[in-house]
């Protein structure tokens, strides 16, 4: 309970004192879409024309509906980080209490999304990766730091490393994204912390990180 409460904690910090979700404004939409219509197979109004929930979540915009897009936010980084302690804890025993509360503390500073498709060109995924992180919403002087390409579980992943300044509370932040390319995919994660705290978040970023890998 400790893992869930303190990760609940820090999400409801994050979405009410932090900046938006760079996806917060699609989330909005669909949400409303589904206030209004209820579920639709179809949208010609989401990018020209797609389905509308079932590439995104049947299950999500019911609950988002009913709770409200960030209570359901921190009511899902609670679970998520309650159910990872009690499987650690019941395989491992006490030698799994750091981890729980280190998954605890990550899980929400660290967002991890996946979609289909992504540029195969090492240029265009460049490109691609900057154009993902400029969307980030809520931050000002932004400077990025540098780039890199690196290889992770056998796939191509671009990097890229940033500082910048919260745009409510001008606090200093340090960013780092993660867009791993394969199989028609990508996988993205991007971690925000504050400066000061940096040396520690980090490397549990890269730990979640290296914890992820492609289907075998």
């Amino acid at each position: 309970m400790l893992a869930a409460g303190s990760a609940a904690s820090l999400a409801a910090l994050l979405l009410w004192l932090g900046p938006p979700g760079n996806d917060l404004a699609a989330h909005v939409y669909q949400r409303t879409v589904f206030l209004h219509h209820g579920f639709q197979l179809w949208n010609n109004f989401w990018y020209g024309g797609r389905y509308s929930f079932v590439t995104y979540s049947v299950l999500y915009y019911p609950l988002a509906a009913v709770f409200g897009i960030r209570a359901l936010a921190v009511l899902s980084i609670g679970i998520a980080a309650l159910a990872f302690a009690i499987v650690v804890c019941r395989q491992y025993g006490p030698l799994a209490r750091w981890s729980s509360r280190t998954f605890a503390v990550v899980w929400s500073l660290l967002v991890i999304s996946a979609a289909p498709g992504g540029p195969d060109e090492t240029q265009q995924r460049d490109n691609f990766a900057h154009n993902l992180f400029a969307g980030y919403a809520g931050l000002k002087d932004v400077h990025i730091l540098g780039t890199d390409l690196i290889r992770l579980a056998g796939q191509q992943t671009h990097q890229l490393m940033a500082e910048a300044k919260d745009a409510k509370t001008d606090a200093d932040v340090k960013l780092v994204q993660w867009v791993r390319f394969g199989n028609g995919a990508y996988l993205r994660f991007l971690g925000i912390a504050k400066a000061d705290s940096w040396s520690d978040a980090f490397p549990r970023f890269r730990a979640v990180r290296d914890g992820v890998g492609p289907r075998p």
